[in-house]
């Protein structure tokens, strides 16, 4: 049996106190307290990466980079003195329909290997979703592999597939747009404002992106490289504008577009920034999110870029609507009568059927450099 401790709506400030579990061999459940960051660290530094990097060295950036992060939004499981499992909190906004929706996303999941198996980790992740419902966010959101461990606990796949862009090898070189297109490196006292403005404009009718703040955007420059990333900017050498830009860095072994944008009607500069970027990379086929832009897939086509197909087991993203009432409200939408009390596979059956009215999962749009 496991005791949970939850804040409630009170506040995000971890309780002072001590909590004893009902027996000796009970895990504890609750939001950890200041002071216990490295108890936090020592327990994701064993994360499987792939490749040679170290997990507490990878979580413990948000704790440098994140001005939002704060140790109460990580829930861990506790046998005796020892953190044994942990879920980590994101507050965010998404765009919906013309709506900023509160949302909670739900990242670093992680039990210790002598700990699996025994329910300790759905534990942890159904108290993060209850804090969720307790704080007033309408949605939780999380990036899974593990598909089956998460539909058990309300979550649904959500959100088109991921594609490939491939260098068609009929052609030789991008087609140059003349002198006035010019491509430069970011640079952030340089082209931040401008960036910031063209994403919001380009971001409004693309429904789940999050809405950034001034620090989102430095948070997001911190930590979307894995480890560093490549921004590169289209400017129109006769206005000193930029009118495109292109997000991108090595994910899981392959090359991912984390992000673009592009002013109104120049979908063909972006095109061209793209296949730039493709080539320079030098990688036979490129990760980017689905195309939902029929203007910018035709220009991509133009400019040698041919799009393969949708990767396998995707999506990724998976959804569940924790406050069926206030979100239904939101939209003005038949009211989710009694929702507030359902049981949560009732709520997550209601909060379905509400999200595919509002945000079907074609409709969904999420950039890879939001990820938590």
């Amino acid at each position: 049996m496991l005791r949970v401790l939850s804040l409630g709506r009170a506040g995000r400030k971890a309780p002072d106190h001590a909590y004893t579990p009902l027996t000796s061999s009970d895990p504890l459940i609750r939001p950890l307290r200041e002071g216990e960051e490295s108890s936090f660290l020592n327990l994701v530094a064993d994360w499987p990466f792939t490749d040679d990097r170290r997990g507490d060295e990878f979580f413990a950036r948000p704790m440098d980079h994140d001005p939002s992060f704060a140790i109460s939004d990580i829930w861990g499981a506790f046998a005796g003195d020892e953190l044994v499992a942990c879920c980590q909190l994101f507050p965010r906004s998404l765009r919906i329909a013309g709506e900023s929706v509160p949302t909670a996303g739900i990242g670093t999941v992680f039990t210790s290997t002598a700990h699996r198996g025994n329910g300790t980790g759905s534990a942890v992740v159904k108290a993060a979703t209850e804090e969720i419902v307790q704080r007033g966010y309408e949605l939780a959101l999380l990036h899974a592999q593990r598909f089956s461990f998460y539909e058990k606990l309300g979550y649904g796949r959500w959100g088109p597939a991921k594609g490939q862009w491939q260098l068609a090898s009929a052609v030789d070189r991008p087609r140059t747009l003349g002198p006035d297109l010019v491509i430069e490196k970011f640079d952030r006292e340089q082209h931040l404002e401008e960036v910031v403005a063209l994403s919001a404009m380009y971001c409004a009718d693309r429904h789940g992106t999050i809405v950034r703040s001034a620090d989102g955007w430095d948070v997001s420059l911190a930590l979307a490289g894995n480890p560093v990333e490549e921004f590169v900017v289209a400017k129109d050498a006769r206005l000193d504008q930029v009118i495109a830009f292109l997000r991108g860095c090595v994910l899981n072994g392959e090359w991912q577009v984390l992000e673009w944008a592009c002013a109104g009607g120049h979908e063909e500069h972006l095109a061209e920034l793209a296949a730039i970027t493709v080539r320079t990379v030098a990688q036979a086929k490129v990760v980017a999110p689905t195309l939902a832009d029929r203007r910018l897939e035709r220009c991509l086509r133009d400019r040698g870029l041919i799009e393969t197909g949708a990767l396998a087991g995707e999506p990724e993203w998976m959804f569940q609507c924790v406050n069926p009432t206030a979100f239904s409200s939101r939209f003005g939408l038949p009211s989710a009568a009694n929702s507030s009390e359902a049981s949560g596979s009732e709520r997550s059956v209601i909060g379905a059927d509400l999200l595919n009215i509002v945000l079907p999962p074609a409709a969904f749009h999420f950039w890879t450099s939001d990820r938590f």
